[in-house]
């Protein structure tokens, strides 16, 4: 495989380190965090509908006729997620921050140039100030995370003007960490808003069964059927904890990789390494999404 040929190659030619991560292992990290944010939106996806929405509904209401009695520029900009729970649009922020986040670490591991490296912090810091505002009423386990990302955001705000990026980013991800740990923990949560209402339709399935008549037989298969996605879902949410669990170790590997751009035998191992076991975890995590109606 090309990746065990490059890692030949440096160690064979007496090189002490090879310079940045190869093409190969950029590629399978760039789609395992990606498959990783993809994960976690499908699974809010399937819970959001669940939650109360944010703002009630759209200031524009539908007629009877199908037409709208005005237009909302909000619905319109932002979609659906507009409307939805605050819970949920902070779980969605935290996944784009980190996402961002592994971006700017790629850019530096794969010496790519400090421009596109700023442009990303830029991006990184705007979605940080998003997390940050929206913690406070989420509800969801953050922690101290909210004074953290202040300072964070404050100093990639210094950072715009002088040559430090490098060093920020890397400063920075003892809060991506703790940001990854509270989603971890969060996944518990996931499941619960999820099981609450399914549980609540087979418990009220079991009377009709109980009661018997023609309904009886339906309710009997659809019990089953909600007992099956909810193992399914159970399935999902134990791949997606793994998931961000595989992509929080990978973070530290990276993080070398990024601060030290002139990788080591051992070094290139690891980020070989990390790059298979995350794509792996990613893969069984859509194997177990695609067994779910």
């Amino acid at each position: 495989m090309l990746r065990q040929f490059v890692l030949s190659l440096c160690v064979g030619l007496g090189l002490v380190a090879c310079s940045g991560i190869p093409t190969e292992e950029v590629q399978t990290y760039t789609t395992a965090y990606t498959e990783a944010q993809a994960a976690g939106t499908l699974l809010l996806d399937k819970i959001s509908p669940t939650l109360a929405p944010r703002g009630g509904k759209s200031k524009c209401k539908q007629r009877a006729t199908g037409i709208t009695s005005c237009f909302d520029a909000d619905l319109a900009i932002h979609g659906d997620q507009i409307l939805e729970a605050d819970s949920i649009r902070v779980r969605r922020a935290a996944l784009d921050a980190i996402a961002t986040y592994n971006a700017l670490l790629l850019a530096y591991a794969e010496n790519r140039s400090a421009d596109v490296a700023k442009s990303q912090l830029n991006g990184l810091g705007l979605l940080l100030s998003d997390l940050q505002s929206l913690i406070p009423g989420s509800g969801i386990p953050f922690g101290t995370i909210t004074d953290q990302l202040g300072g964070f955001v404050a100093r990639i705000e210094q950072a715009r003007a002088s040559r430090n990026l490098r060093q920020v980013l890397i400063d920075g991800k003892p809060i991506i960490q703790d940001i990854l740990a509270a989603l971890i923990e969060d996944t518990d949560e996931i499941y619960t808003i999820y099981y609450g209402p399914r549980r609540k339709r087979q418990v009220q399935l079991a009377i009709i069964v109980k009661r018997g008549g023609e309904g009886a037989k339906v309710a009997v298969q659809q019990r089953e059927a909600i007992t099956r996605d909810l193992r399914q879902f159970h399935d999902s949410v134990t791949s997606y904890a793994r998931l961000l669990h595989r992509t929080s170790k990978a973070l530290d590997v990276l993080a070398d990789a990024a601060e030290n751009p002139q990788l080591s035998e051992e070094n290139l191992r690891a980020v070989i390494r990390e790059s298979i076991e995350i794509r792996n975890e990613a893969r069984i995590f859509w194997r177990t999404i695609r067994g779910q109606g």
